[in-house]
């Protein structure tokens, strides 16, 4: 009921809601009153679950996208753990810290400094919104949506924020379970819910990984087999492209469609590329989360997936500014001599057009 109370106050009297709350003396809140206690009373009855351990809530300015829905045409809504969430330069925007050893976020900890020269770059969903800024996409919408779960996408329907049209795009590099059947189910569900009701397109992608942990979490491995309890061995991105190619609808065909991002196998590519030629790792030590330039290759695949083939002609002045000025920090370490300011321009260019 949390959660018929949040998103009723959103919608106002005129909400129809399943859970009947239309009426209610509640729902004549003023608009006003939901920006105030959104991101805390909305996020937290919609993340209550053990979404919120990775995830965490929604990015401030898509709570200001749904309290002003009419201000955009589509909308790409990034549903995510924390690399959705945005870890790439190993600190989350809100001040929290990867504690693996418990699961989760530690809050409060190591939170990223208003100047950091490279903050532009810190989430998938912050990166691509600097590309739309530039390119004049005003009413292009894109936020952080929180952890995949079907109530939260059923919610989001019902409010009006999911409308005809949107991109809803599906991360999770958590813990699958070691359950190959029952994290087929899981993600079919997400697919479902987007699909189902609304005109959508659903893109779910394949995970990387790379001994996650020192081999400490097994099941965040995602090419790792585990047995079906059908007498098959299936991986979690074996089940994530059956979720994605599966037929499950029986009186008509749903509403939205389905795209696949192979993004294991373009994160492996890039990350075999980066470390032959320059010595760059585009991923963190954890071996679960990307830095910057394994998060501008996400960036990418998703603008692809949206229908942004050609990015050779989108501007991104303010994407090789920033490779230009922070070339070091960019190298992560590397000792090659390969790695120059030229080196990371070819790199921003590399991977925004040359796609």
């Amino acid at each position: 009921m949390m959660i018929a109370f949040a998103i009723c106050q959103f919608r106002g009297s005129s909400f129809k809601s399943p859970w009947n709350c239309k009426g209610s003396n509640i729902m004549r809140l003023q608009r006003r009153s939901f920006i105030a206690g959104a991101s805390l009373g909305v996020a937290g009855a919609l993340y209550a679950g053990t979404a919120v351990a990775q995830a965490g809530g929604w990015d401030p300015l898509y709570i200001e996208l749904m309290h002003n829905r009419d201000r955009y045409g589509s909308v790409c809504h990034l549903f995510g753990d924390s690399i959705m969430h945005g870890w790439a330069l190993g600190a989350f925007w809100d001040g929290g810290a990867i504690d693996p050893r418990s699961g989760g976020i530690a809050r409060g900890e190591n939170g990223i400094p208003a100047d950091h020269p490279l903050l532009a770059w810190h989430s998938p969903w912050a990166a691509m919104r600097q590309i739309a800024r530039e390119n004049g996409l005003g009413r292009l919408g894109i936020g952080y949506a929180g952890g995949a779960e079907v109530v939260t996408i059923n919610a989001l329907i019902d409010n009006g924020t999911i409308r005809p049209g949107d991109w809803l795009v599906f991360e999770d590099a958590g813990s699958h379970g070691g359950n190959p059947l029952a994290y087929f189910h899981k993600v079919r569900q997400w697919r479902q819910a987007a699909i189902n009701r609304v005109a959508t397109t659903c893109i779910l992608m394949t995970m990387y990984d790379y001994n996650p942990e020192y081999g400490r979490y097994p099941d965040m491995e995602y090419d790792r087999k585990f047995p079906s309890g059908d007498g098959r061995l299936l991986s979690a991105n074996d089940v994530i492209r059956m979720a994605a190619n599966s037929v499950y609808w029986r009186s008509r065909l749903p509403l939205g469609k389905t795209i696949l991002i192979d993004m294991n196998r373009r994160m492996d590519e890039w990350r075999n590329y980066c470390l032959y030629y320059d010595g760059v790792n585009p991923m963190h030590p954890d071996g679960i989360h990307p830095n910057c330039w394994g998060q501008w290759l996400m960036v990418r695949e998703i603008f692809i997936a949206m229908g942004y083939p050609n990015l050779r002609t989108m501007k991104i002045d303010s994407v090789l500014i920033t490779a230009l000025k922070n070339w070091k920090t960019l190298g992560y370490g590397t000792r090659s001599n390969s790695w120059t300011q030229e080196r990371s321009l070819f790199y921003a260019r590399h991977l925004l057009q040359h796609a």
